[in-house]
């Protein structure tokens, strides 16, 4: 999984209720950034219909194709069959405080779009989900 993670440290003497309320917090936060990291990659590709064109004896026939015209560099991917936004994950880690947050290994593509390769241009979606969050991440309390 490539991932982005969070971690909460206490000293030994911290109250097991503290810890839960923590753990609780924790658990948001990283709702809330999947959230809208789902969000951000969930715009629809424009699509084209094409026809192949060719004539017979009997007239014009063709068929059909599509073209999907993709995001543009600095915005984040565009849904073409959603397996990408699918394979958004969280693991949980309880016992460490810890939870991590990416896309799993069969997705790897969608890490090659945030951050980009020697032909791709970066399209973040990840980091900018933890900077549209931080307003609402700063709202958090324990309840």
């Amino acid at each position: 999984m490539i991932t982005v993670t969070s971690a909460v440290r206490f000293e030994e003497n911290v109250p097991q209720t503290t810890r839960q309320q923590a753990w609780k917090l924790v658990v948001a936060a990283a709702n809330l950034v999947r959230t809208r990291a789902v969000q951000l990659v969930s715009k629809p590709a424009k699509r084209i219909r094409k026809k192949r064109k060719r004539t017979t004896s009997k007239g014009k026939k063709g068929t059909q194709y599509t073209v999907f015209v993709g995001s543009q560099p600095g915005e984040p991917p565009q849904v073409r069959r959603g397996f990408g936004r699918k394979n958004i994950a969280m693991e949980e880690y309880p016992d460490s405080m810890t939870i991590r947050l990416g896309v799993r290994k069969n997705a790897a593509y969608m890490a090659y779009l945030e951050v980009g390769t020697g032909r791709i241009k970066p399209r973040p979606w990840l980091t900018r989900a933890l900077n549209e969050s931080a307003g609402a991440l700063k709202a958090l309390r324990i309840r």
